[in-house]
């Protein structure tokens, strides 16, 4: 800059054009020093949201529906035994027998421990610190309220925690050789999975992961891809409706 300014001066004498002209020089400095903040803020950035994201894969086998598909199928089970026997009470396996009503709480308190552990591990690891202000437009053309990093993790741990607390209660009842009122519930035995609520939130949060890092990798040189667990998770862009 300094050799340009010399060779301006050298041909012209006003001093307003040469105030004009370094005015300009400083702003065109300005603007790079901006490019330049901005650029290495959006490669800070990605580089904290990969870190978030290796630390959610560690966890993210643990995020699958087998895991607490016996106790589906065991309040399945034990549901039409209980039907059976209101249409037939004669018949030989009528009525429940309480060891059936114990194994059922059982395999309910075995899928409430593995959630208790996702939900500890989860509430163990922090998002990364961002604004709405950062996405791309995929969350608002899915039509979700723009929300935070952290607020889509929080969901989601959120309800896994939720069906941990509710499996524990299911388990008691069931313990104590009775069923819980379906009709007051938010489940359907032989119709709804436990990992419905839990499954929308994880697609959820992995739309705004997905949209952010697409977002920060725009502004990074040689950025590095979506994880693909990441990107099969939210690969039709919207999250399942409710």
């Amino acid at each position: 800059m300094s050799a340009a300014r010399r060779a301006y001066f050298a041909h012209h004498k006003s001093a307003s054009l040469r105030r004009a002209f370094v005015r300009g020089q400083q702003t065109h400095l300005k603007s790079l020093e901006t490019a330049a903040a901005c650029t290495v803020t959006a490669a800070g950035r990605l580089a904290e949201l990969h870190t978030y994201a290796d630390r959610m894969a560690v966890v993210s086998p643990q995020f699958d529906p087998t895991l607490t598909e016996p106790a589906d199928d065991a309040i399945a089970t034990i549901t039409s035994d209980e039907e059976n026997c209101d249409v037939d009470p004669e018949d030989l396996d009528c009525p429940v027998p309480p060891t059936e009503y114990q194994a059922t709480a059982k395999t309910l308190r075995d899928a409430a421990a593995i959630l208790k552990g996702l939900a500890t591990k989860l509430t163990a690891i922090t998002p990364p610190t961002m604004s709405v202000g950062g996405y791309d437009n995929v969350p608002a053309d899915c039509g979700e309220d723009l929300a935070t990093i952290a607020a889509t993790h929080k969901a989601f741990s959120g309800s896994i925690a939720k069906w941990d607390a509710t499996l524990e209660r299911w388990a008691a009842t069931y313990a104590s050789g009775k069923s819980p009122d379906w009709e007051t519930l938010d489940y359907v035995p032989n119709a709804s999975s436990i990992w419905e609520e839990p499954n929308r939130a994880l697609h959820v949060w992995a739309v705004f992961v997905n949209s952010y890092w697409s977002a920060l990798a725009e502004h990074v040189t040689s950025a590095p891809t979506v994880p693909e667990w990441i990107s099969n998770l939210s690969d039709e862009e919207c999250p399942p409706p409710d």
